[in-house]
């Protein structure tokens, strides 16, 4: 059975880069046509609206493959296989996403180290 999601779009606060939500669950294949990681780039802020927060990631066709802390993931993209490094930013309202090389993802699923770039962001380290 198809679960049917919704037809939505969110679209980056810098530059309006629209990323789709998947018409049914069964295009969350890997389908290269239908990606939006396309359209990101190799590094991407966008808006956490209210749709983002309510349906998360998983609706645009990224699942949580590890969680460094509850604000920060590496997020895989069901449609393409690449993965991402994730920062829910809740201060400022925003998902910043880097695009990972294939040697990041191995450090990270492998040892458990954790690219840098998001260390000097102070709003995903609250404990800090």
């Amino acid at each position: 059975m198809t679960r049917k999601l919704p037809r939505r779009s969110i679209v980056s606060g810098r530059d309006g880069v629209v990323l789709t939500m998947g018409r049914d669950a069964e295009s969350h294949g890997a389908n290269v046509d239908v990606c939006s990681c396309r359209r990101l780039g190799p590094r991407r802020t966008l808006a956490l609206d209210w749709e983002v927060a309510g349906a998360g990631l998983e609706a645009y066709g990224f699942v949580t493959v590890a969680e460094r802390n509850p604000w920060l993931s590496l997020e895989l993209c069901e449609r393409c296989a690449r993965c991402w490094y994730v920062a829910i930013d809740t201060l400022r309202d925003e998902i910043h996403m880097v695009l990972l090389s294939s040697e990041e993802e191995r450090l990270v699923l492998e040892g458990g180290e954790w690219p840098k770039t998001y260390d000097g962001l102070a709003s995903v380290w609250p404990e800090r």
